[in-house]
């Protein structure tokens, strides 16, 4: 075989699966409830200068209508004094944050109405939306997707860090990017 028929082949494969992707129902994509699942981890890479590594984020959805759904991270080390983490968790359709839950290890937590990465807007965290616990090499955040109104989908956001100390924050999965979206409750059936 020739290179130009190596070329002329490849061309003919594209214009093949253009028109099959055009054409009128040949085509069908599956509907975003296919996909869509009722729990997503990511593992993230080892950061030897943060100041207090993840190792993996998880999303769980809420086992029914009221139920509490989960994120959990998975540390590099167990959690000391001085750790903290924030969560930002999307409930609804938009690509912007919802929730911002701020956890210090061994102290309190609180939930704002969050309005982007960087800007928080009324504290929430009388309205019960979220709980935290850091206990070993794991912080749970349960929260209630349907708080602040209807929600289909969710994802989070973390970032963990040292409070004043030395080293960078760690965000999982990427910095403020969210998980792939889970179901906010799962289905029945």
């Amino acid at each position: 075989m020739t290179h130009l028929s190596l070329l002329a082949r490849a061309r003919l494969v594209a214009v093949v699966t253009a028109a099959l992707a055009t054409a009128g129902g040949l085509l069908v994509a599956a509907p975003a409830h296919a996909v869509t699942p009722v729990s997503v981890a990511y593992v993230d890479a080892t950061d030897t200068g943060a100041a207090y590594d993840i190792g993996s984020i998880t999303v769980r959805s809420a086992p029914s209508a009221g139920g509490w759904a989960r994120v959990v991270l998975r540390h590099g080390r167990p959690v000391r004094v001085g750790d903290a983490v924030d969560v930002w968790l999307n409930v609804d359709a938009d690509a912007r944050p919802d929730l911002h839950v701020v956890a210090y290890s061994f102290s309190e937590f609180q939930v704002f109405r969050a309005r982007s990465f960087s800007r928080d807007g009324a504290d929430i965290t009388a309205r019960d939306c979220a709980r935290v616990s850091m206990a070993g090499r794991r912080t749970v955040v349960r929260f209630h997707p349907g708080c602040l109104g209807t929600s289909r989908r969710s994802a989070a956001v973390a970032r963990s860090f040292g409070d004043g100390a030395t080293g960078s924050p760690d965000w999982a999965p990427a910095r403020r990017t969210f998980t792939q979206r889970v179901w906010s409750y799962r289905r029945a059936g």
